[in-house]
């Protein structure tokens, strides 16, 4: 998983995953009018929580998410330092004072079909560097309304790389073209 500053790319996938900030506070009917052609986030969608699940396997975490974080040691930390911090305020939770990512997915809930299903980590900031405390949830049951705008959640957009690389032969064509231009 690498860092691309506002984009977060899952290599083994082939994803790209938009930094969660960059719409914290938006409802879901917001950010589905732009995902569409034109609007600000043309080519992206919602991912599902089995696509952010295999995102978080990918960037360290052990499956399944469902409370206390397992996998290497702070992959919640260092992925919150890529994909971002939704909810910034400081709270406890299980005597560990967290920060939390909270994301919205395409998932609807089958108690609220008006909801989307969201995922969250929280990281321990009393020990940074260290997994003790952390949790990361892809199996909650919590629910975010679609028309409302929730201010500590962002959305979980994902958009396939494989559609934005050009084929070989494209570099080979423009590499000529370009040794041309300079003779």
């Amino acid at each position: 998983v690498v860092d691309l500053g506002k984009v977060t790319l899952d290599q083994k996938t082939g994803l790209e995953w938009l930094d969660l900030p960059e719409t914290r506070g938006l409802s879901f009917n917001e950010v589905e009018s732009q995902i569409t052609a034109g609007a600000r986030l043309e080519g992206w969608r919602h991912a599902s929580i089995d696509e952010i699940s295999q995102f978080w396997v990918n960037a360290g975490g052990e499956a399944p998410f469902a409370g206390a974080a397992r996998g290497q040691e702070d992959w919640v930390g260092r992925l919150q330092l890529m994909w971002g911090v939704t909810y910034p305020f400081l709270y406890l939770v299980n005597g560990f004072t967290v920060q939390g990512s909270v994301a919205m997915t395409s998932d609807v809930s089958s108690a609220c079909p008006a909801c989307q299903r969201t995922v969250y980590l929280l990281e321990n900031v009393d020990r940074p560097g260290s997994s003790l405390g952390d949790i990361a949830e892809a199996v909650q049951v919590n629910e975010a309304l679609r028309n409302d705008p929730q201010t500590p959640i962002g959305h979980a957009l994902v958009r396939n790389t494989s559609t934005l690389v050009p084929e070989p032969d494209v570099w080979r064509l423009f590499a000529v073209g370009a040794l041309g231009l300079m003779l």
